[in-house]
């Protein structure tokens, strides 16, 4: 009774935490700010490892908090995580972290810290070196508190399911759905089907592997089949291609690798009628999303608009910009825009990998695709639904948009995908 209890208690807390987050999209203020800043102060104090569960849930709001912080919300997440550790370690249950995972950041660190020395602009590159350490400390203690304890995981995956329907709130209230182009939270799109894409796999693992449980809760099939709906509308709703393209890769091919767990003969024939329906209602619903809500702005999922996308241009121009050992270390932290003005555009990165590789250079890179690597193959080897789908999502999310250091969340993904290898989904 006490365990259910607890439970009970944890989901209210991070109900009020999304409420929270609508709070400040409805009326974005320093009161609305503040109350957020203080639940979020007492939820840690009574449950220290439902920090990251806020970190996971805030994420799609970062513009929105930016805009009312008026700087980077990267130092309000770094505390609220921080502010987590410690009270983990008064409590004296910070949990025993992975030596493995200390060597692959130290190395990481390193790196970039050369790249930092020999880069084009030491003094520009300081700041996203700190977050390279940010991004360390982030991942190891996520990774090690999910490890630990199945139920905390579960409450992470809840967490961004709460984010989802958080963001659908906002926009209702808001009235920001009819006629709004590309629909996101504080004018990005990003980050919102950044959190959208795993609820979506997670959901739809949730829906055909019955011997498991991701969420803190049952659900029934109706109530998972709203949600999903639900969570695919609003990742059409952003127009954004890569996640689209992303999960529909990842749920392929988690079906398909571990089709002989999941279905048996009769639930091919299930699988197929569901996702026939789901077609069918997406496809009579995609006309009046476009003329309606996205202004037309599908269109932009045709074929043949896919080949006026810019990215080569972005990446190849950045890359003919380097010069001798900048191959080995990069040009710098945080320096690839600065790349771009020097070969004529003017665009962010748009992949994780591009960015590590013209800025912290091919050994950083190489580092980094080996540790992706080698978890893809343990995946694989302990038939993880979870992280393969997971995995999946953010190898081929990231490769088309994202930064190392601007996209916090690929990391913290990446720490679940390491955490899952640990974890026995069964109730």
């Amino acid at each position: 009774m006490k365990k259910q209890t607890n439970n009970s208690c944890d989901l209210v807390l991070l109900r009020l935490i999304a409420l929270s987050l609508v709070g400040i999209c409805i009326h974005p203020s320093y009161i609305t700010l503040g109350a957020y800043l203080l639940l979020s102060f007492i939820v840690i104090v009574m449950n220290p490892t439902l920090g990251y569960c806020i970190w996971i849930m805030s994420y799609s709001f970062y513009y929105t908090l930016g805009d009312v912080l008026n700087f980077q919300p990267h130092y309000i997440f770094f505390g609220l995580m921080f502010f987590s550790m410690l009270m983990q370690l008064f409590r004296d249950k910070l949990n025993k972290l992975s030596s493995g995972l200390i060597m692959f950041f130290l190395s990481f660190i390193v790196i970039a810290a050369i790249s930092t020395l020999t880069s084009r602009d030491i003094s520009y590159s300081i700041a996203p070196l700190m977050l390279v350490i940010q991004i360390a400390v982030l991942f190891i203690l996520v990774e090690s508190t999910l490890k630990s304890d199945k139920k905390i995981f579960r409450l992470f995956n809840y967490s961004m399911l709460l984010a989802v329907i958080a963001t659908f709130v906002v926009l209702l209230i808001n009235g920001d759905i009819l006629g709004a182009g590309r629909i996101g939270i504080g004018g990005n799109v990003k980050k919102v089907a950044n959190i959208v894409t795993p609820t979506i796999l997670i959901l739809t693992l949730q829906m055909y592997d019955k011997k498991s449980m991701y969420y803190p809760e049952k659900y029934s099939l109706p109530k998972l089949g709203v949600f999903l709906i639900s969570s695919i509308l609003l990742l059409i709703f952003t127009v954004s291609r890569g996640p689209i393209l992303a999960i529909a890769i990842s749920i392929i091919f988690v079906l398909l690798i571990h089709r002989n767990r999941i279905f048996n003969k009769k639930d091919y024939i299930k699988f197929v009628i569901v996702i026939a329906l789901f077609i069918l209602v997406i496809a009579l619903l995609l006309p009046f999303i476009n003329s309606s809500i996205t202004n037309n702005e599908l269109e932009r999922l045709y074929k043949d608009k896919w080949s006026e996308n810019p990215r080569w241009d972005i990446w190849l121009g950045a890359l003919s910009e380097l010069e001798g050992s900048e191959f080995l270390w990069g040009a710098g932290l945080g320096l690839y825009q600065t790349l771009e003005l020097i070969s004529g555009h003017n665009y962010y990165a748009h992949s994780v990998y591009f960015d590590t590789l013209v800025t912290a250079g091919s050994i950083e890179l190489l580092l980094l695709i080996s540790f992706l690597g080698y978890h893809f193959r343990l995946i694989i080897k302990n038939k993880n639904l979870y992280g393969t789908g997971i995995l999946t999502l953010i190898i081929v999310t990231y490769s088309t948009h994202g930064s190392m250091t601007g996209s916090q969340e690929f990391w913290v993904m990446c720490a679940c995908v390491v955490a899952s290898n640990q974890i026995d989904w069964k109730e």
